[in-house]
């Protein structure tokens, strides 16, 4: 199997709601998750893309955060 295709099916397979659109202006990639930050960014040429989504689409480790009050 081609490296491309394998950075498609990474970028199916996200939690994260990642998407490669064709616009005029060239491939944008729209990414997000449901109900919170969401973002596009673009253009660039369909390799790009692919790799930048795939990039976008790795699974992430949570971050923990505490919060003090002075």
């Amino acid at each position: 199997m081609n490296r491309l295709r394998t950075l498609k099916k990474r970028i199916a397979r996200s939690d994260r709601c990642v998407g490669i659109m064709k616009l005029n202006e060239g491939w944008f990639i729209g990414w997000g998750t449901c109900f919170s930050d969401s973002d596009c960014a673009g253009p660039f040429s369909r390799r790009e893309a692919i790799f930048k989504a795939s990039r976008i689409a790795m699974p992430y480790k949570a971050i923990e955060v505490t919060l003090t009050a002075i």
